[in-house]
């Protein structure tokens, strides 16, 4: 049973695709307060997200601890009526979507560039390499790609990973975690250091998301607001703020 209670704009991104099982809800879904009217958590297994109204936080408190997860992702005042300080690593994120006015096509790519989903467990480890390296630049975590290989193998096909290569090398990555028939959810876009500034965040992210447009209609993402390419970037694509979360991270 999936709440089914007044939400956000970015909370129905995540109540849909926990109801057709899209992203990282492909392989886990977690859902303790299913009886509550007013907030619920719905947990992939890695993150956990609080839906709902934030004078709930003693009830999604609770929740937290019956469920296996990695990090908290909600609505700022949600999150901050939940959690605390002591206990988590506050990281905050702006939720936006794209201008549905936007008209995207392909981007033509360069004979040395190719972009391609993941296709195999060494294309994943790949994959899961950058995404360690995303993890330790953003909040200094350090994971093992071994260990995110582990976690996202039986379910990896539901997040439409894709990597991008410049000859035989890999340069970037990029997923989506969040899917439904009605909206896609972009997440970790990331270009290996020694790549960047050259465009290629722009021209991998265009290519995704016209392949993503053909199975889902709208399009968003959470960026970080600190991020100063990140916020220019996704600016220049069309994508507009609508809210204010937070990434709670265990200390």
């Amino acid at each position: 049973h999936i709440p089914n209670f007044a939400l956000t704009a970015a909370e129905y991104v995540v109540r849909d695709a926990a109801a057709e099982q899209g992203g990282g809800f492909f392989n886990n879904l977690f859902c303790p307060l299913t009886d509550n009217k007013s907030a619920a958590v719905l947990s992939d297994g890695g993150t956990a997200y609080l839906l709902g109204k934030s004078d709930q936080g003693e009830q999604l408190h609770n929740a937290l601890l019956e469920i296996p997860h990695g990090s908290i992702l909600g609505r700022a005042e949600i999150v901050r009526s939940t959690c605390s300080e002591k206990e988590y690593q506050f990281i905050p994120k702006d939720f936006a979507f794209l201008n549905p006015s936007e008209q995207l096509q392909a981007p033509p790519l360069a004979d040395t560039i190719s972009i391609n989903p993941v296709a195999s467990i060494a294309d994943l480890h790949e994959f899961c390499s950058l995404k360690a390296a995303f993890f330790f630049e953003e909040s200094g975590t350090k994971v093992e790609a071994d260990d995110l290989l582990a976690h996202l193998k039986k379910g990896y096909m539901g997040i439409k990973p894709v990597t991008m290569r410049h000859g035989e090398k890999v340069i970037g990555m990029v997923s989506s975690n969040l899917n439904s028939r009605r909206s896609a959810m972009i997440n970790m876009l990331y270009i290996a250091k020694e790549a960047r500034a050259k465009g290629y965040g722009s021209l991998l992210l265009r290519w995704y998301m016209s392949h993503l447009l053909e199975s889902s209609p709208s399009i968003c993402l959470f960026y970080s607001p600190n991020n100063a390419p990140a916020v220019k970037l996704y600016d220049s694509l069309g994508f507009e703020k609508k809210e204010d979360w937070i990434l709670a991270l265990k200390r």
